[in-house]
């Protein structure tokens, strides 16, 4: 379940695949694809796997699997490889709700206690499409120090989790803002057993899954014995360790499936090209709001991130949960579907970036501007500063830019203990890459040394902050 999912979407209305744009992947495409990766993953052989795949038109065009499913036994990476796909499990958990939405088993604007009777207040005030877009409120339970034990090495019920929000004051006004929530996916999936009378897997294995021939997707139960299961890591200064498992009741409807990196690619193409997706269904899948003050939002209630991609339209959504991390988008321009999957926390190269790499790629865009740009000493000083995000709270509501030995540093969370504190590259006088991902840029907004404001940018989408005074 990933922190900070930097999002954006230029979709208004109906969607429409119309004609796909077919990509040749000839023999010069994929050596270029293979030097990419080569080039990209740094890894021996003696380490956690990447699984790339790469479908176009439901076929797949080019696939590599690098490292090991199993470390400690030897266990190669391959196309059959089950990895733990984190928050990616939102848009399953988004289809079923929509699907019963459709079949007006459930209405969007209608409150969640209607569903959930003994919800306390004030989650059960929420609507389901406020869930659906993360515009409840409700604070997300991963963010709480007090979760992490429920989280590693422990076996929660559904309750104990409920029990963490339901009756927490919200963070904001409901329809204000968006502030990314595991707590709104969590009650969603309670919802589809409340009404469909099935467990939530259940309901997706016979509603979801079966109908897009998605045989490789799992539960993510870790009692099952899965075939093919990858086993998570995590990185450490020491080296590759174990990472803590994770009860599938820990994020459960928020991000507990598992599946191969081919049947993420059979399943984000196929809610946009099989039979089995009503066109109804589709545009709901698609469908964005707006915030109560008229700004376009980013994040469609299918739980995808809908975006200009240089000119390409793209839909996707990551995830993260410990010891896995995970990516996948389409465009369906071209019906082209990339997933890269990741069997280790604190990956040399995060899925997101190398999926845009690939995305670049394929379609022919230019690398992002890598050069080192020299920035005067005082307009360094000019962008240090604490920073207010409004309609967007990406990674927390508050961002501080702080001067380190004469380098900008960016301060994720800066008002709670665990601070998170990125490195700021410098590519132009005052637009910076996060050194994390060179895809994440902050641009510093204002004349001269008047600074107001800042714009995070993610692949050509824009979420802005303002400046304010401490």
């Amino acid at each position: 379940m990933s922190r900070l999912v930097v999002l954006a979407c230029l979709l208004a209305g109906a969607w429409s695949v119309g004609s796909a744009a077919s990509i040749e992947f000839d023999d010069e495409l994929i050596q270029e694809l293979e030097e990419l990766v080569s080039a990209t993953v740094p890894w021996t052989d003696a380490t956690p796997a990447y699984s790339i795949v790469i479908d176009q038109g439901g076929e797949i065009v080019y696939d590599r699997h690098i490292g090991f499913a199993d470390v400690g036994n030897r266990v190669p990476a391959t196309r059959e490889t089950v990895f733990k796909i984190g928050s990616i499990s939102k848009s399953y958990t988004a289809l079923a709700i929509l699907q019963l939405v459709e079949q007006e088993e459930l209405d969007l604007d209608t409150e969640v206690s209607h569903y959930l009777p003994n919800l306390a207040k004030p989650a059960a005030d929420a609507t389901i499409r406020q869930l659906l877009t993360h515009t409840s409120g409700i604070l997300n339970f991963t963010n709480l120090s007090e979760t992490r034990p429920l989280l590693e090495w422990s076996e929660p019920e559904r309750e104990d989790i409920v029990d963490l929000f339901q009756d927490k004051a919200l963070e904001f006004d409901p329809g204000a803002r968006y502030n990314y929530s595991n707590s709104g996916y969590y009650l969603l999936g309670l919802i589809i057993e409340a009404v469909s009378g099935m467990d939530y897997f259940e309901y997706l294995a016979s509603n979801v899954l079966a109908p897009l021939g998605l045989d490789d997707t799992y539960s993510g139960d870790y009692h099952d014995i899965v075939p093919n299961q990858a086993r998570g890591y995590a990185a450490t200064p020491d080296g590759f360790k174990v990472a803590p498992p994770t009860s599938h009741l820990a994020p459960f409807s928020a991000g507990m499936l598992e599946a191969t990196a081919a049947d993420v690619a059979k399943y984000r193409r196929g809610v946009f090209m099989s039979p089995s997706i009503s066109n109804e269904l589709r545009k709901l899948v698609t469908t964005t709001d707006r915030f109560d003050d008229g700004t376009d939002h980013y994040y469609s209630l299918g739980a995808l991130i809908i975006a200009d991609f240089h000119g390409h339209r793209r839909v996707g959504h990551n995830g993260g949960l410990s010891g896995y991390v995970s990516e996948h988008a389409y465009f369906p321009d071209h019906d082209l579907t990339i997933v890269v999957l990741v069997n280790a926390n604190g990956a040399p190269v995060s899925p997101d970036a190398l999926a845009a790499a690939l995305s670049r790629t394929i379609l022919r865009i230019d690398e992002p501007d890598q050069g080192e740009a020299d920035v005067p000493q005082h307009l360094l000083e000019s962008y240090a500063g604490l920073y207010e995000m409004s309609p967007f709270w990406l990674a927390g509501q508050f961002k501080r830019v702080v001067l380190v030995d004469g380098s900008l540093q960016l301060q994720l969370y800066p008002t709670k203990e665990d601070v998170v504190q990125i490195p700021l590259l410098p590519r132009t006088e005052k637009e910076f890459a996060l050194a994390i991902d060179e895809n994440i840029r902050i641009r510093f907004v204002g004349d001269g040394e008047q600074i107001g404001g800042l714009t995070v940018l993610m692949n050509g989408l824009e979420s802005p902050a303002i400046r304010i005074v401490e």
